[in-house]
């Protein structure tokens, strides 16, 4: 807007040079997020927020879930992509079917009426998901809980997909990336509470070289 600016007045200048500073994003503990789930009263915000822990999609990925897009029997959901991300089938837990099971109703959409606007509702959800989370901050006296937002949940979950497995392709393809620099930064993200690995076991020389290059010895 301000080049147009200098344009429309005839004014010469030099648009300055920035580099933008990459940080790394915050991420919550296991046990912040679990509380964080179980504290909220609201039944379909508590649920999006397990979904969104489970999965590690986009808020909009998950808004526009539909039910056939949920195998209960074999514990998946199927993201539909958006931002030019990849389709993906994730594993989810059981706790996280069984939750999905009560509310089930006659409509296409799991977590809002199909006459609903997509962007609108969402936004909407979204200002109830903040009450809700101040709610729970107040009653367990943990203000890091207010730092943990959906797209939070997006990198805690590749976090730990790459803390477990050491994979970063098999992180890249949770993640729904198409350039495996956008899972990169994963790498440095290491959560420091969970025991649960992937171990894989070298069968000769070849598979022993391939684990050491993915950082699993």
């Amino acid at each position: 807007m301000l080049d147009r600016f200098y344009r429309c007045h005839s004014i010469n200048w030099t648009r300055p040079k920035y580099q933008q500073v990459e940080s790394l994003p915050w991420i919550p503990r296991t046990d912040e997020v679990d509380a964080l789930i179980n504290g909220i009263s609201n039944p379909r915000i508590a649920i999006f927020v397990h979904a969104c822990k489970d999965t590690g999609a986009r808020s909009g990925e998950l808004w526009q879930l539909q039910w056939h897009q949920v195998d209960f029997e074999n514990r998946t959901i199927t993201v539909t992509p958006e931002k030019g991300s990849r389709g993906r089938q994730i594993k989810v837990s059981q706790s996280l079917i069984q939750k999905l099971l009560k509310p089930r109703a006659d409509r296409k959409f799991v977590f809002h009426a199909d006459d609903d606007d997509p962007i609108k509702s969402l936004e909407y959800f979204g200002r109830n998901y903040q009450r809700a989370r101040r709610i729970v901050v107040k009653r367990l006296g943990n203000s890091r809980l207010n730092q943990i937002s959906f797209r939070t949940l997006r990198h805690y979950k590749g976090s730990l997909e790459y803390y477990k497995t050491r994979d970063i392709v098999h992180t890249q393809q949770v993640s729904g990336h198409k350039s495996i620099n956008n899972t990169m930064r994963y790498v440095t993200l290491i959560p420091k509470e969970d025991d649960d690995f992937i171990v894989k076991i070298a069968a000769d020389k070849a598979s022993r070289v391939k684990l050491l290059e993915e950082g699993l010895s």
